[in-house]
């Protein structure tokens, strides 16, 4: 009797992608956060307005929800060719005043599968970045970013798209930059946080940001309390 043939890397990884898909679908009906209806809105933005009024503030005549288009204009043509599908499904979903605070099982599901399919883009980043890999590095690697239980939770539960924009990242600017410059920032977020504790219990008048590192509205004021505005540059 034949021994049995080796699975190859690309089945195995297939198997990894499909197992993951069929968790995310399962988290389907989960709770959602805010940022689900700040998306949906910036699907109708980019469907009902011209190009110019993307980024103006908020209004009654031109966009009556406070969550503005806040995101790189890359980021917003991706939102633009998500409301064709959006439209198809349900117009409600991209109705500029109609669609506020829309609640239905449509804008739910909908949103929800296409965080899913632009996951394909951070599997395809993953699977051309492991090809040179040996076979204990190349897992690792696949587990790190197939089961991440930050993208899991943040994406498919909270409600966000940074596994499709890592995967961005990964496909045409490397893996070491895509991976750990987020987490970078976090742990200088989380110090500026304990600094800024720290010194308003040792009497020191700390004013706090109004902006939110995690809300949908835009702030105007550094995010940091202590340490110093990261350094922006135009895109």
């Amino acid at each position: 009797m034949a021994p049995p043939r080796p699975v190859d890397a690309t089945t195995t990884f297939l198997w990894q992608v499909g197992m993951a898909t069929v968790l995310k679908l399962l988290l389907l009906p989960s709770y959602h956060s805010t940022d689900l209806e700040v998306h949906r809105n910036w699907l109708a933005i980019t469907r009902s307005l011209p190009l110019s009024d993307w980024y103006s503030p908020s209004s009654p005549g031109s966009n009556p929800s406070p969550w503005t288009l806040d995101y790189p204009p890359f980021f917003a043509y991706f939102q633009l060719l998500l409301s064709s599908a959006a439209f198809a499904v349900d117009p409600f979903i991209t109705h500029l005043h109609l669609g506020i605070d829309y609640k239905s099982s449509s804008v739910i599901f909908f949103q929800r599968c296409s965080v899913i399919l632009a996951d394909s883009l951070l599997f395809a980043g993953a699977y051309l970045v492991s090809r040179r890999m040996s076979g204990p590095a190349r897992w690792t690697l696949w587990m790190l970013i197939l089961w991440s239980p930050r993208l899991i939770i943040v994406d498919h539960m909270h409600f966000q798209y940074n596994g499709f924009l890592l995967g961005w990242i990964h496909r045409f600017m490397g893996l070491c930059h895509a991976y750990w410059a987020p987490n970078v920032w976090v742990f200088y977020i989380l110090l500026d946080k304990l600094l800024s504790f720290v010194l308003r219990r040792l009497g020191f008048e700390i004013s706090l940001p109004a902006a939110s590192f995690t809300g949908g509205l835009v702030g105007d004021s550094s995010p940091f309390a202590v340490l110093p505005q990261g350094q922006s540059f135009p895109y």
